[in-house]
């Protein structure tokens, strides 16, 4: 659970107390137990819980009318600005988990390799100037069908320096709107983590230097990629995305 959603919890647990308080204390709903104080003090106790109860509401409300409804229409405004973004970013980072799914046979009960493991990729340790020849398809929620498509002869390495470029474009233009901080801190700190995160430091390295270069722990970087993706993942309406056989 998030802070903002303890936050909100928090308030409507109190406000339910609050309720609870107030029909108790004007109605005497709940029986009573004998007490021995006095019954001026008694009153002069309920007025206090009662003046703080209403207090509780009556802030509420305002805080309902000036912070929390304009708040939750600018983060509604601010994630229909940035979704198309964000979901070409998701988009192609699947298409990228897919495809060494298929070339690494990694075992993957779901649909959308969500049950994967550091051990599903620990003995990938670099990339390679081949051919990719990947063909999966894709159904986008828009449509009720299925469409294909293939990487082609583009290599491993451009496909996914290309993927590094595109990808560090959409985050900066996603980053550099004056309205993000609308958005969950989640989201913002995920996106600033991969646009420099290990791996695409390592496709940048492969890309430049080819089979010349090594980078260490490149396992351990496409692994946080992949975290990085099931992250993003829910923020994005991805769309499905099967596999074609070899």
């Amino acid at each position: 659970m998030n802070k903002q959603n303890f936050a909100n919890y928090s308030l409507i647990t109190l406000n339910i107390i609050s309720i609870i308080f107030i029909i108790q204390i004007d109605f005497g709903v709940l029986p009573l137990i004998n007490s021995q104080i006095h019954a001026e003090k008694i009153q002069r106790i309920n007025n206090l819980i009662s003046n703080i109860s209403q207090g509780v509401l009556v802030s509420t409300f305002f805080y309902l009318l000036l912070v929390y409804f304009p708040e939750r229409s600018r983060a509604i405004t601010t994630r229909k600005l940035i979704q198309p973004r964000l979901d070409t970013i998701v988009m192609m980072m699947q298409n990228s988990i897919a495809y060494f799914v298929y070339k690494h046979n990694l075992k993957s009960a779901t649909k959308d390799f969500s049950d994967l493991t550091f051990e599903d990729f620990k003995n990938i340790e670099r990339i390679e100037d081949i051919p990719m020849n990947f063909k999966y398809k894709l159904k986008f929620k828009q449509n009720d069908y299925w469409t294909q498509f293939s990487s082609g002869t583009v290599t491993e390495i451009d496909n996914l320096e290309h993927e590094r470029k595109i990808l560090r474009n959409k985050i900066d233009e996603i980053l550099s709107l004056p309205i993000i901080s609308n958005e969950e801190d989640l989201l913002i700190e995920t996106l600033s983590k991969l646009r420099d995160s290990w791996f695409y430091s390592g496709v940048d390295s492969y890309f430049k230097k080819g089979k010349t270069t090594t980078v260490q722990n490149f396992n351990k970087g496409i692994y946080e990629y992949y975290l990085f993706f099931l992250t993003l993942s829910k923020f994005s309406n991805k769309p499905k995305i099967e596999i074609l056989k070899k």
